[in-house]
C-alpha cells in the first residue's frame, strides 16, 4: 500500500493531533501566567520584607538611644543624690567630731582652786585655758560696743571658762580690767549661777580666760 506524505495539509491531519497541540499551547500560556503572578507576588513580598526591615532597624536604634539617654540621666541623678548624701553624712560626722572635741577639751581642762578674800566669792579657780582665737587683725584695741567683734569674742571666752551657753547668759557687766585685760560679771537666766570672769588678750590668738570666781550674789563694784 502506498502512503502520500507530500502536500499534506492541516485538514489532512487527524483531528486528535490538532486538539492535542491546542491543549498543549493553552497549558503553556497558563503556566506562563501563573509563573508571572507568582513572580509579582514574590516581588511584593520581598519589597515588604525590605521595608519592614528598614523600619525595624530604625525603631530599635531610636529606642536604644532613648533608653541609653534615660539610663544616663538616671545614673547622673543617682550620682548627684549619692554625692549629696555623702556630703550630708560628712558634715554630720564633722559636727559630731567637733562636739566630741569640744566635750573632750572642756572635760580635760583641770581646774585649780585659788584663794579669794572677797566675801561674795563662793569659790575661785584657774585652769589651763587656751585663747579662743580671733578674727581681728593688726594692733588690738579693746572695744566694749556690743556689736563689735571684740565684745563677741570676750563673750565666747567667758562661755569657755564657765561652760555657761551664750544663749542662757546674762551679762551684768563687762569692762576694762587693766591693759589688754577685761572683767565680766555674768549669770544664767534665773541667776542661780553667777560668775566673775577675768580675761587677758593674747596677740594674734584672742582672749584667754585667766580666772573664774563663783559669786554668791550679783554685786557690781567695778
Amino acid at each position: 500500500m502506498n502512503v502520500r506524505v507530500e502536500g499534506l495539509t492541516l485538514s489532512d491531519l487527524p483531528e486528535n493531533s490538532r486538539v492535542e497541540k491546542y491543549n498543549k499551547r493553552r497549558k503553556n500560556i497558563r503556566l506562563i501566567i501563573i509563573l508571572s503572578v507568582i513572580g509579582v507576588v514574590l516581588l511584593f513580598v520581598l519589597l515588604g520584607i525590605w521595608a519592614f526591615g528598614e523600619v525595624s532597624n530604625e525603631d530599635p536604634s531610636n529606642a536604644s538611644s532613648e533608653t541609653f539617654a534615660n539610663q544616663t540621666q538616671n545614673t547622673e541623678e543617682k550620682d548627684m543624690n549619692k554625692d549629696k548624701e555623702n556630703e550630708r553624712s560628712s558634715n554630720e560626722e564633722k559636727d559630731d567630731e567637733t562636739m566630741e572635741l569640744d566635750e573632750t577639751d572642756e572635760s580635760s581642762i583641770k581646774k585649780e582652786a585659788v584663794e579669794s578674800t572677797d566675801e561674795n566669792v563662793v569659790e575661785a579657780y584657774t585652769a589651763d585655758w587656751k585663747p579662743i582665737g580671733t578674727k581681728q587683725e593688726g594692733p588690738h584695741t579693746m572695744q566694749f560696743d556690743k556689736s563689735s567683734i571684740d565684745w563677741q569674742e570676750m563673750v565666747q571666752a567667758m562661755e569657755l571658762a564657765t561652760g555657761l551657753p551664750e544663749a542662757d547668759m546674762t551679762i551684768h557687766w563687762l569692762g576694762r580690767g587693766g591693759d589688754q585685760q577685761a572683767i565680766g560679771t555674768i549669770s544664767n537666766q534665773d541667776n542661780t549661777e553667777i560668775y566673775r570672769v577675768y580675761l587677758s588678750w593674747i596677740d594674734d590668738q584672742g582672749w584667754k580666760p585667766t580666772r573664774v570666781e563663783v559669786l554668791n550674789e550679783i554685786i557690781i563694784n567695778q
